[in-house]
């Protein structure tokens, strides 16, 4: 049996769908949720392997578990040429290189994406799987569809929503800003990140966003969906121009 609940019934709610997301968010909205990001997170920071996996199984890993280290490489590389054909005014030659070059990279990349301190994560953090509702300090923000969830560094969340969720140009001007934003929101619940590595973190991972919107470009069968595909897309392959990742990924 599966039972859902109509949130958009609930007495001072709102829910945010893909509309929205494709339309952008503000970043007075995107800073309530990186303190509800930073509340998940703080809470399960940098536990062992054991309590970690008593918790959740890294045998149920998207990224680590036995096999999917193979599968997403081979999802990822058999999508680059049909994204690539979808799309070529986005997702250009160049951006389609630097993705098989990633592939090429793969297990690097994932040494570096899933090196602690590891934490529990959304794991598909976008706006459109948030909601905000009334609290007695003022509205604060929720997260919903947790069919993601995996142990990774905290900012693989606030990457991820702040590059599918902001315009690009708004998003330039405010980055640094929200990062920040979320080290600040982990330091009051009693974790401490250097904001160094915090944005370090923030442009190595940044490539799974864009990776999530090639696959589902690349692969996925959803017209209705495609101009927020594309929409996405265009934000993932300007914040990957933008943080310089080719250049990151050389050096790896």
């Amino acid at each position: 049996m599966l039972l859902l609940e109509n949130v958009n019934e609930l007495p001072g709610v709102r829910l945010f769908v893909n509309r929205d997301m494709a339309a952008g968010t503000t970043p007075e909205r995107a800073r309530m949720c990186l303190e509800t990001f930073a509340t998940l997170h703080a809470a399960f920071w940098d536990l062992d392997a054991t309590q970690r996996d008593r918790l959740l199984p890294m045998r149920l890993h998207p990224f680590l578990a036995p096999g999917a280290r193979e599968r997403n490489r081979a999802l990822n590389a058999a999508a680059i040429g049909p994204a690539h054909r979808a799309a070529p005014e986005i997702f250009t030659a160049r951006h389609a290189a630097l993705c098989r070059l990633a592939i090429e990279k793969w297990d690097a990349l994932l040494e570096r994406w899933y090196t602690g301190p590891l934490t529990l994560i959304h794991g598909d953090s976008h706006l459109a799987n948030c909601f905000e509702y009334a609290a007695p300090d003022g509205p604060r923000m929720g997260m919903l569809d947790f069919q993601g969830v995996q142990w990774c560094h905290g900012i693989r969340d606030v990457q991820y929503f702040l590059i599918d969720s902001l315009e690009p140009a708004l998003l330039a001007e405010c980055e640094g800003e929200l990062i920040r934003a979320y080290v600040e929101a982990l330091a009051r619940s009693g974790v401490a990140l250097d904001l160094g590595e915090a944005r370090e973190r923030y442009r190595a991972l940044a490539f799974q966003t864009l990776m999530v919107a090639v696959v589902s470009l690349g692969l996925g069968a959803l017209p209705e969906r495609a101009d927020t595909l594309r929409t996405v897309l265009a934000r993932a392959v300007t914040a990957i121009d933008r943080l310089e990742f080719a250049e990151w990924l050389e050096r790896l």
